[in-house]
């Protein structure tokens, strides 16, 4: 077969990438939290004029600064929006790619490396991240870049490709702080003790100098100029706070679970990661005649691992190692293809690939029925995940056939599919019935200041264009009132209704999708 074969493939894995990851990434507005902090904080701090220190509507935001760069120069462009705060994740996505398909490419072959790219495509978590203004894709590009400058590196013996290393790190450390320094240091030791070479000799061609002064130029230049320019604070804030207190206490409800960075890690990478234990005893059975996937197995072990001790837990979290679980399952899906090696194991992952397939039907169904305000999308998202099982059931068809090569591409297909229908229909129509897309125009038409009393939904500020004012108390909520005349006020409905403040009626109400609180959105248009 000459599939993935070529000179121009890495051409048309570009454009798969792009067309996948940048399907529709504008067309749903930025209402997540972290997408809406981070890609405020972009624009607060380029208008505030001081560009090392990160702040959400007047207050500390937890994240580091090289996002902020590169939405900043989208926003110049583009103006502030969703393409904008978005464009650039898309484009590291599409870069990530193509940096496993050629490290892939150079350390096993064409075919595996085709595998491995279109394994990382069709990933419904990967289409997620990369379509978001978070700074975890430019961490994901990064990290990927050091791991594979990491490996040629120290197999060549290049110190341009260790400079490469050591500046990725820093970028990488740059975007997202410790967790970028400490799990490549912690899966390279891996590496190093796994293949015997943790020696004197390889510490000192790796402790190389000029690339630690790269590193830290890099990755501490601005953490320092954000430090003298909060006395520290900030610093202090998200060293301390957001990254030792995170680890070891559960933040904002993101409890784990029992060996949910293995869960997290299979269900990121569907629907191939059903065959990943497969690959996994593949890659180890061989790590001597191939190294590269010794390095894989230590990349997967050091996240999986460090991340099943964590009080907090987000998918994201075990991501970075889900480009070199590509590249195991890639070597792993090219080898039985070409050997036709049918197996009753194989049989068995295609067959709990489509009984998940089926749980997802239920489960979206489900989901989608419950919340009132996208009820009549439960029959449109089932049919569409119903793609899902369909093409899972062809792929036992096909593997019972011994047509292997059918069978993987059957279920790659399905999910990119149902990805591009998600994203391309069904998301944006859900996220039209958001309250704060239904109210924003009211409040713009309104003309008025706003403020918000005790509790906000933080997207009205990236979808108002300002910072909003918070007000603690009823007396607060007067002053402001006695300051401006007519106001609007937004808050919960919950927590105005406790509040038994008079002299305003509600103009909006909405639940908030797929929670509990209802924003309520009140003036006092009556004032005088």
């Amino acid at each position: 077969m000459k599939y993935f074969e070529g000179s121009r493939v890495w051409m048309w894995i570009a454009l798969s990438a792009l067309v996948v990851y940048g399907w529709n990434f504008w067309g749903t507005s930025v209402y997540g939290l972290d997408e809406v902090k981070n890609a405020w904080c972009a624009y607060e701090i380029q208008q505030r004029g001081d560009l090392t220190v990160p702040y959400f509507n007047g207050e500390y935001h937890d994240k580091p600064g090289l996002p902020y760069f590169f939405m900043q120069s989208a926003y110049f462009l583009f103006g502030v929006n969703a393409f904008s705060a978005r464009i650039f994740s898309v484009l590291f996505g599409v870069g990530l790619v193509l940096v496993i398909y050629f490290f892939a490419r150079h350390y096993c072959n064409t075919r595996a490396a085709g595998w491995a790219a279109f394994i990382l495509i069709a990933s419904l978590q990967m289409g997620m991240q990369f379509k978001m203004a978070t700074p975890d894709p430019y961490l994901l590009f990064f990290l990927t870049v050091g791991f594979a400058s990491f490996y040629h590196g120290f197999v060549q013996r290049s110190k341009w490709f260790l400079f490469l290393f050591y500046a990725s790190i820093g970028f990488a450390f740059f975007a997202k702080g410790p967790v970028a320094v400490a799990l490549p240091g912690l899966a390279i030791v891996l590496y190093l003790l796994a293949s015997k070479q943790f020696t004197v000799a390889s510490l000192k061609w790796l402790l190389n100098p000029i690339g630690i002064l790269l590193f830290m130029t890099i990755g501490f230049t601005w953490y320092i100029l954000s430090g003298i320019s909060t006395h520290w604070d900030w610093p202090e804030y998200f060293f301390i706070t957001h990254n030792l207190s995170r680890y070891s206490n559960t933040f904002e409800g993101h409890r784990g679970f029992p060996f949910d960075t293995i869960v997290i890690l299979i269900a990121g990478l569907l629907p191939l990661s059903v065959f990943l234990p497969q690959a996994a005893v593949y890659a180890w059975k061989q790590r001597k005649a191939h190294p590269i996937f010794l390095f894989c197995l230590s990349v997967i072990a050091a996240f999986c691992g460090f991340f099943l001790f964590s009080k907090t837990m987000l998918p994201s979290y075990p991501a970075p190692a889900m480009p070199l679980a590509a590249i195991m399952l890639g070597a792993w899906i090219d080898k039985q293809v070409h050997s036709r090696a049918k197996s009753t194991g194989s049989l068995i992952s295609m067959t709990v690939l489509f009984v998940l397939c089926v749980g997802l039907v239920v489960a979206g169904y489900l989901a989608m029925k419950y919340e009132p305000l996208v009820e009549y999308l439960a029959t449109p998202l089932a049919l569409t995940l119903a793609i899902l099982p369909l093409t899972a059931g062809l792929g036992i068809v096909y593997l019972r056939r011994n047509s292997l090569y059918q069978s993987f591409a059957c279920v790659l297909i399905g999910f990119l599919l149902v990805q591009g229908i998600v994203f391309g229909w069904l998301y944006p129509l859900a996220d039209a019935q958001n309250p704060v897309v239904k109210s924003v125009p009211i409040i713009k038409q309104s003309g008025l200041p706003v403020a918000y009393f005790k509790r906000i939904n933080p997207a009205f500020i990236f979808q108002l264009g300002q910072n909003i004012e918070k007000l603690s108390t009823p007396e607060e909520v007067n002053e402001f009132v006695n300051q401006h005349g007519k106001v609007i006020i937004i808050s919960t409905h919950k927590m105005w209704e406790k509040a038994h403040i008079q002299g305003f009626t509600p103009i909006f109400e909405g639940k908030d999708l797929f929670e509990t609180p209802e924003t309520i959105v009140l003036s006092n248009q009556s004032h005088p």
